[in-house]
């Protein structure tokens, strides 16, 4: 009972992450929203759970990492088409 427990504790704290990157993501690029983002996933990196975001809009394409724990943006790359 207490993995149960523990698994769901787990699954809801990686799915608060989950959005509270995606508003760190949308964030950094002004006008976009959640239909512009083509990948949001979770790596892992040096160690450290990351977030790898990648937003097409107007234009450009936006990648980013973000730190899963403290919501940094790690790195930022912007190409125009």
């Amino acid at each position: 009972m207490k993995e149960r427990l523990d698994v769901m504790l787990v699954k809801r704290a990686l799915a608060s992450s989950r959005e509270k990157a995606q508003e760190i993501a949308l964030a950094k690029v002004p006008g976009a929203d959640a239909s512009h983002i083509k990948k949001l996933k979770l790596d892992k990196d040096d160690g450290k759970q990351v977030y790898d975001v990648e937003i097409i809009y107007n234009g450009a394409e936006h990648e980013m990492e973000i730190d899963a724990v403290t919501g940094k943006i790690l790195e930022y790359e912007m190409d125009r088409d």
